[in-house]
C-alpha cells in the first residue's frame, strides 16, 4: 500500500496488488461541485463551498438566501449559480 500526501493535505491511498485506487472521501464528495462551479466560470468560489461543506447532494438544494448565508455577495455570481441550481432541479 502506498500512501501519497498532496500539497493541499489530501491523502491518496492505492493498493499494488489489486489495483485499486481511491482519493479521500472529501475529495470524491466535492468534485462534482468543483467541476460545476468550473463550468460556471466561478471556480473562485469553491473553497466557500468545502467551507460550508455542500457537495453534490446538497447543491441542488440550495436557495438564494442560502448562497447569501455562504457569503457569495457578488449579485451576478450568487444569480448565475442560482439558475444552474434550478437547472439542476429540473434535470438539466
Amino acid at each position: 500500500m502506498q500512501v501519497d500526501r498532496n500539497n493541499d493535505n489530501r491523502v491518496r491511498v492505492w493498493e499494488n496488488e489489486g489495483g485499486i485506487e481511491s482519493e479521500s472521501r472529501e475529495r470524491k464528495k466535492n468534485e462534482g461541485v468543483w467541476s460545476w462551479l468550473f463550468d460556471l466560470g466561478l471556480s473562485r468560489y469553491a473553497p466557500v463551498f468545502e467551507m460550508h461543506e455542500v457537495d453534490d447532494d446538497l447543491l441542488p438544494l440550495l436557495s438564494l438566501e442560502d448562497l447569501k448565508d455562504m457569503g457569495i455577495s457578488a449579485v451576478g455570481s450568487r444569480r448565475k449559480m442560482y439558475n444552474a441550481i434550478e437547472k439542476l432541479r429540473k434535470g438539466f
